[in-house]
C-alpha cells in the first residue's frame, strides 16, 4: 500500500477530491494515480483519514473530472494494519468479489 499525503490547493497536473471523512477538498497529482491506483491511499491533510478510491466509479476510481473517494472498511484496516484509530465505513463483513479490489485480493487469498 502506497500512502500519500493529499494537497490542500490545486496545482498544475493535480485533480480534486473529497475527503471521505471530513468533506475538505483534497488534491493528488495524476500521474501518482495513474501509476498506483489500485495500491494508493491518500490521508487528508485536514483530518488525516486514510482514503481509497472508489471502485464503484469507473475503473479506477477518478477521472479527469475528479477522485471518489471512500473510507476503508474494518477488514480493510485489519488487513493492512492501519491504525486502530483510523476512521472507517464500518464493517462490510467478510471480502466478497463485490467489495473493493483489496477486499476482492484479500478473500481470494484467504479461500485459496
Amino acid at each position: 500500500m502506497i500512502v500519500s499525503e493529499m494537497k490542500t490547493a490545486r496545482a498544475h497536473g493535480y485533480i480534486k477530491g473529497q475527503c471521505a471523512n471530513c468533506a475538505a477538498d483534497v488534491y493528488e497529482q495524476l500521474w501518482v494515480l495513474d501509476d498506483a491506483y489500485n495500491v494508493w491511499m491518500g490521508k487528508c491533510p485536514h483530518c488525516k483519514a486514510l482514503n481509497y478510491l472508489s471502485m464503484n466509479h469507473g475503473l479506477r476510481g477518478y477521472t479527469s473530472d475528479g477522485m471518489h473517494l471512500v473510507l476503508p472498511t474494518d477488514e480493510e484496516k485489519q488487513a493492512n494494519n492501519l491504525p486502530a484509530d483510523c476512521p472507517s465505513q464500518g464493517s462490510q463483513g467478510p471480502a466478497t468479489s463485490h467489495g473493493s479490489p483489496l477486499g476482492e485480493i484479500c478473500h481470494r487469498l484467504a479461500n485459496g
